[in-house]
């Protein structure tokens, strides 16, 4: 398991995408964790994804759908975020399933 170091937490105006800013223990790197309400003709959902950022640049290195959504609602949306909030054992678990799929 890893252990953040620090975590900003940013809620978009729209409701429809929620990010944390993170820093890890024992790593000099800085990350973006997003969860994103994605409502294109291919998938309607919430999708997590893990970025590397530096100098204002992210580059995406993971990610995972977490919940198909058929008809938007601002509470479904934030049902997803709640029960992935970082502070829970299911954020936790995603975020240790994304971080460790690039490092391995």
């Amino acid at each position: 398991m890893i252990k953040i170091k620090s975590k900003k937490i940013h809620n978009s105006p729209d409701n429809k995408s929620f990010t944390y800013y993170l820093t890890f223990e024992n790593d000099p790197v800085e990350y973006e964790l997003n969860y994103n309400y994605s409502n294109s003709c291919f998938y309607k959902g919430i999708t997590a994804t893990l970025s590397i950022v530096s100098n204002n640049f992210c580059k995406a290195i993971s990610s995972k759908r977490l919940k198909f959504i058929k008809r938007f609602s601002i509470k479904q949306v934030h049902d997803v975020f709640n029960e992935y909030n970082l502070n829970k054992p299911n954020g936790e678990i995603l975020l240790n399933q994304l971080y460790y799929k690039e490092v391995k």
